[in-house]
């Protein structure tokens, strides 16, 4: 059905203002007249006068967060005109109905429900929703220390207003600040690292050490900001360096990965090697050539075996060092008294 240039329908009406009269029909151009005699708006030219816009400084104080809320985005701000100018306030209807041009904005949908809740709570109660970042921040500050993150105050302030605005604090979204802070974990000015990733890098570097194996920081730090992020825990690198404790070690590699320490399994040979030169136990290491020899020998087949702590001492008397020691002076003046004794001159 055609319509004709006087029997514009409700859908083909628009805001003619600013359009030519030539370009309109007569009774729009009419319609201008009146609205401009009368002093009131007719955007759509229909001749109805718009209703009143609203005036802000005169709405009653509970009114006035809306304003705020409302101008601060241009799109909504938009809806919001528009819905005033169709009367949409004035039924249950056309509230829902801008309620739903709102829920459909790009806005709304570029922004999860937290950020439209911080937003509606910055614009609407400013002084709480400075608290709130103030507690964000003191929760951010406080999960640094813990975890052990290094963090200038710009960075509290970001990843603050990122705890509030991308609810970060709440149940199930605590990985997200903890992963950034993961990222930051680092030595403090004196050049240590502190809280759970301090812990877990000096336990990891204790398991090493005892297992006769050093690694650099960076290794360390990595497997810290794993655990942080809760990607790994201890236990898993804990079991990477004892893999590799177990091939360096084949002779204990089984009793390395059942949890002890070739430190601990090396302790005898440590000890008898301690008491045969007169040395001090502590200044010895795993690393030793006695030590390691002692502990990675292979018998004929080529399987690993442990040295007998009999040939181990007598590997160790074959060392200078021994010959220096007092057990040494002592068996070369038990071997001359037994010489003397046998040509019975003592």
């Amino acid at each position: 059905m055609s319509v004709g240039p006087e029997e514009t329908t409700n859908e083909e009406r628009e805001d003619y203002t600013g359009v030519k009269n030539k370009d309109l029909t007569k009774k729009q151009v009419e319609a201008r007249k009146r609205a401009k005699a009368g002093k009131y708006t007719d955007r759509n030219l229909d001749g109805v006068p718009d209703r009143d816009q609203i005036d802000w400084n005169e709405l009653e104080a509970e009114w006035q967060w809306v304003r705020g809320l409302i101008r601060e985005i241009p799109e909504i701000e938009q809806l919001f005109e528009q819905a005033v100018v169709d009367g949409a306030f004035e039924s249950e209807t056309g509230i829902n109905n801008f309620i739903n041009d709102v829920v459909d904005s790009d806005w709304w949908k570029t922004n999860n429900q937290f950020a439209r809740d911080a937003f509606a709570q910055r614009t609407t109660d400013p002084a709480a929703y400075q608290a709130r970042v103030q507690d964000a921040t003191n929760f951010v500050e406080q999960q640094a220390r813990a975890i052990g993150a290094t963090l200038d105050p710009a960075t509290v302030a970001q990843l603050a207003e990122r705890v509030v605005v991308d609810g970060w604090d709440q149940q199930g979204r605590e990985y997200l600040l903890r992963e950034q802070l993961s990222q930051r974990i680092g030595v403090d000015e004196q050049g240590q690292m502190f809280g759970t990733a301090g812990q877990t890098i000096d336990s990891l570097r204790q398991v090493a050490a005892r297992n006769g194996l050093s690694f650099d920081e960076l290794y360390y730090q990595s497997a810290a900001k794993s655990v942080a992020q809760g990607l790994t825990d201890n236990a898993y690198w804990e079991r990477q360096i004892r893999e590799q404790a177990a091939s360096y070690w084949p002779s204990y590699s089984e009793q390395i990965m059942a949890g002890m320490d070739a430190m601990s399994l090396a302790s005898g040979y440590m000890n008898l090697m301690a008491r045969t030169l007169e040395i001090d136990p502590n200044s010895i290491s795993l690393n030793d050539p006695f030590i390691r020899k002692a502990t990675t020998m292979l018998d004929e087949q080529g399987n690993p075996r442990p040295m007998a702590l009999w040939e181990f001492q007598e590997e160790l008397r074959n060392d200078p060092r021994w010959m220096n020691t007092d057990q040494a002076a002592q068996s070369i003046s038990d071997i001359g008294t037994s010489i003397l004794q046998r040509f019975g001159i003592l």
